[in-house]
């Protein structure tokens, strides 16, 4: 799957279990095991990924500090007091925005060795393999992930980016928020959904899933290739993140789930020692 971290990295499979972050109530992590028990973990995260032996989040109960945990305990370490988004881990590399200055860093997996990459303030980014776009006032740009070997791709402007076969996938502030498909290699224009406006944008390798906000914010389906679209689901929809064969998603008051084939979603009810 691609773009749950460019959803806010909210929802994360982590060995067993499935970590969620309560941020309607504010409440905290819950940890669910396939069993339906629940456990708290120590930090309300956001841009959660899973390590070989860890998860890195950005704990918002610390000002968005970048933490590890404990997968086992649910206990964290801070690794850095800068608060941080977009937290993506690569290899040895954790890569982030600082929301002091908007720049984008990378630093080693224990928080040390920090650099910063690029010199524009930067309004979203995807790590892509050895490449890193980002989007800046001045378009979207591609740099090698050590921070060299930098230029600009596309006069596009945008947020969040989500990778899709050879494309990128974005919705255009400068043409209604539509849904907008991109060259990853040349930039063009690949496709426009015009009846589309991408409010939140996930990916399962073949098919991308957007909250329409021009149809009330309800789920579609978009198969790049033949460029088609359905509509899945009619819940009003924003957060969503894809979790093996399902899709999570907000709906303004908690967290529901429904398979990505479509059909009727569910609530997930997250509450103090279980999930009912």
């Amino acid at each position: 799957m691609q773009g749950n971290l460019a959803n806010g990295g909210l929802v994360l499979q982590a060995g067993n279990g499935v970590w969620i972050s309560d941020v309607d109530r504010y409440s905290g992590t819950l940890c669910l095991d396939p069993s339906g028990g629940v456990s708290r973990i120590d930090g309300l995260l956001w841009f959660m990924n899973a390590g070989a032996d860890a998860v890195y989040g950005s704990d918002q109960l610390r000002g968005g500090a970048l933490c590890a945990y404990d997968p086992a305990s649910g206990r964290g370490r801070l690794l850095s007091e800068t608060p941080c988004s977009g937290l993506t881990l690569r290899g040895e590399w954790l890569y982030y925005l600082s929301e002091k200055d908007l720049r984008l860093y990378r630093c080693h997996t224990d928080g040390s060795g920090e650099t910063r990459l690029t010199d524009e303030q930067a309004r979203g980014f995807l790590v892509d393999e050895d490449r890193i776009y980002f989007s800046a006032d001045a378009g979207i740009h591609v740099i090698r992930t050590g921070g060299k070997q930098r230029e600009r791709l596309s006069a596009c402007r945008c947020g969040a980016i989500v990778p899709i076969g050879g494309w990128l996938a974005f919705g255009d502030p400068d043409n209604r928020g539509t849904l907008t498909l991109i060259d990853k290699e040349s930039g063009a224009v690949a496709e426009a959904f015009e009846d589309i406006e991408a409010g939140s944008i996930v990916a399962d390798g073949r098919y991308l899933y957007v909250a329409n906000l021009r149809n009330g914010g309800t789920i579609y389906r978009i198969d790049p290739i033949q460029g088609r679209t359905i509509r899945i689901c009619g819940e009003r929809a924003e957060s969503l993140h894809i979790i093996g064969g399902d899709l999570f998603f907000r709906d303004g008051s908690g967290w529901s789930r429904m398979s990505l084939l479509g059909g009727q979603a569910s609530r997930v009810e997250l509450q103090d020692g279980g999930m009912a």
